[in-house]
């Protein structure tokens, strides 16, 4: 019950926050160059770019970092992965729970980009954790890397299981569509049409 309730809230608190930042679009389009924090909800994220990094510092809170950047790369881009890497621990925990669930339901497509997904944001995690930490721990930075390991083996083996099922089926669609295709005259020609 407490679970279900802390979700709910969670939930809630990302619809504020979404209506807030919807709000304030034109705000934001104004002061060009600043964007909505995602933890003090103050449009007071400033993101400048050098040549293969930005960085990303908001002038209210404590929220700063650098990001990796390819030359293609606007603000907005930056932006948006910032509020990936804030909700990281979130997102983690809602693609964990929904495994099983894809499991039963065998959508091994779905299946296959939760795992690279999941990765993904292991892999990002543990860079977090050495840039952060002016001394971390191995054993936390092999926990990252170990799970991010896992899921990309679990992403390949079940790619090979969606292509080894939709191989599968798409030969019995042509044994059925081999059967279909027969004429008449073909069927009453075979000797065997009529024995019992």
């Amino acid at each position: 019950m407490k679970e279900k309730k802390k979700n709910n809230e969670i939930t809630a608190r990302k619809r504020i926050f979404r209506n807030k930042m919807e709000s304030q679009l034109n705000r934001v389009k104004m002061k060009r160059g600043k964007f909505l924090s995602p933890n003090c909800n103050s449009i007071s994220i400033s993101i400048t770019f050098n040549e293969l990094l930005a960085k990303v510092k908001c002038l209210t809170c404590s929220l700063s970092g650098e990001i990796k950047i390819i030359k293609a790369y606007r603000p907005i881009d930056v932006y948006g992965e910032i509020l990936d890497l804030y909700y990281a621990d979130e997102e983690i925990q809602r693609l964990e729970k929904s495994i099983e669930h894809l499991k039963k339901l065998e959508k091994w497509g779905d299946l296959t980009r939760t795992y690279s997904i999941l990765s993904e944001l292991y892999t990002a995690k543990g860079a977090c954790l050495l840039k952060n930490d002016n001394d971390p721990s191995p054993n936390e930075i092999s926990k990252w890397n170990l799970k991010s390991e896992k899921y990309k083996r679990l992403e390949k083996e079940t790619r090979l299981k969606r292509d080894s099922k939709a191989n599968d089926e798409s030969s019995k669609e042509s044994k059925f569509t081999l059967k279909k295709d027969k004429k008449i005259e073909e069927i009453f020609d075979d000797p065997g049409f009529l024995e019992f």
